[in-house]
């Protein structure tokens, strides 16, 4: 009977993919958690709230660089087509990031104006379009691999970007450079990332450029409108439900309880990109395709959201039981409190594992306004939250709480109309 269990496993095609993506995943989320346990003693909570509140602010932005289109390097049945796609994609990086760039070197000087303090983020302005174009451009390539289904080599990045990461992350921490030493380690990272990545692509694909054409890519941004349109206030209403909270920390708050806050997210967040974020890539893949050729979707649908569902409750037991004497032991007491945040957030965070891999079913289906109107009611009450904690009981622990709860029915409710639409919409396909 095992012998059976294990043969059915091998011989899918989904497994396959989602175990070697998570092979690579793995070994990237042990470097991390191991050199988490380094870092935590390297640095202080303040210095990673100061570079959460830089990171999070270059993530939103890195959103919006391509216009969304790299999602749609799936999309199209051909190969050529998502080749031109993906050129629409770098060439929009390109041109928004230079502009970016002229941007910050502009805020760069008025920032003395306005703030006379020496603040670190002041220095590190003029590194956002860098850090967002290359955060965007690994997109663009994990898209393109995700199509050719070359889940080894997006693993393989994983790895180096975190080995890059955290092992100069260390080595500047042992010198003192405090908060410079992780937003070093970061850039350093990606950019280890993006020349692997682009390198392979080079490689593998340079005789196909000849097929990139002005002509394509303007037909190809006219039939995907909808994901500049729609899905970039989505993407970015989405951002906001985790990195949002950190700018009304940032209002409300200490850099330290941001800090906190960022070790929570690190360490829960861990088994999200160890297992959930390659599940959501095979499926993204495959749901699409599926879709294209007229191919009902809400199997691979119930059966993703019950293999995320089997993760999610055992992770949120151990986690509401055990995490603040986990955070004091493992990375030191002052983390402790860190701990008492991973308790409070562990329902939402974990059973959202729950909601991610399918959450670009509406993009695939084409309901992305309707979803963008779902996100919004979440993204206000995190906001009401925050204000409530912040401006009249000033407690971050009750902020944290109340939207926590208030994210679990909303992920349930999600969960439910995704499945929802995707029966629709084949319905409609079959007639």
């Amino acid at each position: 009977m095992l012998k059976k269990y294990y043969n059915q496993l091998i011989k899918s095609e989904f497994n396959r993919n989602v175990f070697t993506l998570i092979s690579g995943t793995t070994i990237a989320q042990v470097i991390t958690l191991l050199c988490s346990l380094v870092l935590s003693r390297l640095y202080s909570p303040g210095d990673f709230g100061i570079f959460t509140l830089f990171i999070s602010i270059a993530s939103i932005i890195s959103l919006l660089l391509a216009g969304r289109f790299e999602l749609a390097i799936n999309l199209p049945k051909t190969d050529k087509e998502g080749l031109n796609v993906l050129g629409l994609s770098i060439k929009l990086n390109v041109i928004i990031s230079i502009s970016l760039l002229i941007l910050s070197i502009i805020l760069y000087f008025l920032f003395d104006y306005f703030f006379k303090e020496n603040n670190v983020l002041k220095k590190w302005l003029i590194f956002i379009p860098f850090i967002s174009s290359f955060l965007n451009l690994s997109n663009i390539f994990q898209n393109w691999f995700i199509r050719k289904k070359e889940f080894r080599l997006i693993s393989f990045g994983k790895v180096i970007n975190s080995f890059v990461n955290n092992g100069i992350a260390i080595a500047l921490g042992i010198f003192a450079f405090g908060a410079w030493g992780i937003f070093i380690g970061n850039l350093l990272g990606l950019v280890a990332l993006i020349l692997f990545f682009g390198i392979i692509f080079y490689n593998k694909y340079n005789q196909d450029f000849i097929q990139i054409n002005k002509a394509e890519m303007k037909e190809l941004s006219r039939r995907y409108i909808d994901l500049p349109k729609a899905n970039s206030f989505q993407s970015l209403i989405d951002a906001f439900q985790l990195q949002g909270i950190t700018y009304l920390m940032a209002i409300f708050f200490s850099s330290t309880t941001i800090g906190l806050y960022a070790m929570t997210l690190r360490i829960l967040q861990a088994p999200i990109s160890l297992i959930i974020s390659s599940i959501t890539q095979v499926f993204y893949q495959k749901a699409s395709e599926q879709y294209c050729h007229g191919i009902d979707i809400r199997p691979i649908i119930k059966k993703t959201v019950l293999k995320t569902l089997y993760i999610a409750l055992p992770l949120i037991v151990v986690a509401m039981i055990f995490s603040p004497v986990v955070f004091a032991v493992v990375f030191g007491e002052r983390w402790r409190e860190a701990g008492v945040y991973a308790r409070i957030l562990s329902p939402w965070i974990f059973l959202d594992f729950i909601r991610i891999p399918i959450s670009q079913v509406p993009i695939i289906v084409n309901k992305q306004k309707k979803q963008l109107f779902y996100s919004l009611i979440s993204n206000v009450i995190i906001i009401l939250a925050m204000l409530y904690a912040g401006l009249i009981i000033h407690n971050i622990r009750t902020g944290l709480i109340l939207i926590s709860i208030f994210q679990v029915f909303y992920i349930i409710g999600i969960v439910l109309w995704i499945y929802k639409i995707a029966k629709n919409n084949t319905n409609n396909l079959i007639k």
